[in-house]
Formats: C-alpha cells, structure tokens, sequence
C-alpha cells in the first residue's frame, strides 16, 4: 500500500499525478507541533512536480508542490536533527485499522503513531531554479 491510500479523504492530490511518488528526497519545509503536542503538521515539497496541472498553477508558472500533512492524536514522538542532510525519506503505513505508523530518515529523523494523517493543503509557487 502507498503513502497516498493510507490517508483521510484525499482527492486533489490524487486528481493531479497519473501515478502518486514515493515521498523520497524530500525536503521538509516546516515541522509544527500543537501546544498540547497531540497534532503534528509536516509541511514538505513534493519530490516531483505533477503530470495534471491546475490552470492557475500553469498561469502562475509553478514548479514545486508543497503538502501540509495533518497528522492527529499522536502518541510516541521522536524528533532528531541530522545537519549534514538536505532531504528526507517519509514513510507512511497503516498499522491497524485505527493507527498509522509516519517516519522520517534524513535531515530530520521522527516517528510517531497517530489516528488520523490528512491532506489539510497542497500548494504550487515558483521555486527559483539553482545554479550549477
């Protein structure tokens, strides 16, 4: 089973890739936990871009896909930071029917359990394009 059938009604992330990427060389933007640390968000790029473009996405010229993973009720959160690493490798599968398992290797290391892992918004932007 992939990342993608794991979570909680989802359909515009699903409505723009013919086939959904594994979460490999990610990076993670932003980690958020809630003042009571019971919801976490990830907020990461995609590792590609999409194969459907929204119309906007296509007037705005946008070549990166952000994700902002909700994640609820989770229960037994490790965090560590790994400096001498830019990207990370997210995994996401479903323990039983009421727990679902979310690691991360790479710049940052966690895993948790949690209840519930939603789609709470997917964006595109511009990322300007690095040199070589």
């Amino acid at each position: 089973m992939i990342w993608y059938d794991c979570l909680e009604e989802e359909y515009f992330l699903g409505s723009i890739y013919d086939v959904m990427p594994e979460l490999t060389d990610v990076r993670i933007n932003k980690l958020e936990l809630d003042s009571q640390m019971r919801d976490v968000n990830i907020i990461f790029e995609m590792p590609r871009y999409c194969d459907k473009e929204p119309l906007k996405w296509q007037e705005g010229k946008f070549n990166t896909i952000v994700v902002n993973l909700h994640c609820c009720v989770i229960r037994g959160l490790m965090v560590s930071l790994d400096e001498t690493k830019h990207t990370n490798c997210i995994d996401i599968k479903r323990v039983n029917e009421n727990q679902l398992q979310v690691k991360s290797k790479g710049n940052i290391n966690m895993e948790f359990d949690a209840e519930v892992v939603m789609i709470a918004k997917v964006s595109g932007y511009q990322k300007e394009q690095q040199m070589e």
